[in-house]
């Protein structure tokens, strides 16, 4: 920021993505349930733009938080991905 002006121009994806992450960064540790939940609906709906940007938030979100908070992404996003592998295995036979 210079004078309060972007030095450079911001795509919209970039606006809302850090009033997201803002947003984020002051939420209550009560609210992250809510949070994760509502990040991973987003990462897995078909709308590209949507899930781009919460994976940015998410990812934001696991660098922000701490070691014990990125643990729990890591196992959630395993059990998600046994779940779909099951859903194909039985789907295919």
């Amino acid at each position: 920021m210079l004078k309060g002006q972007a030095q450079a121009d911001v795509t919209l994806h970039q606006h809302i993505c850090v009033q997201l992450c803002a947003s984020v960064a002051v939420l209550p540790p009560v609210y992250f349930p809510v949070l994760e939940r509502c990040l991973v609906d987003a990462v897995l709906q078909a709308d590209t733009p949507t899930a781009l940007l919460a994976a940015d938030v998410w990812c934001f979100t696991a660098r922000y938080g701490t070691a014990e908070l990125c643990l729990h992404h890591v196992l959630l996003l395993a059990q998600m991905v046994g779940k779909n592998r099951r859903t194909l295995l039985t789907s295919q036979t």
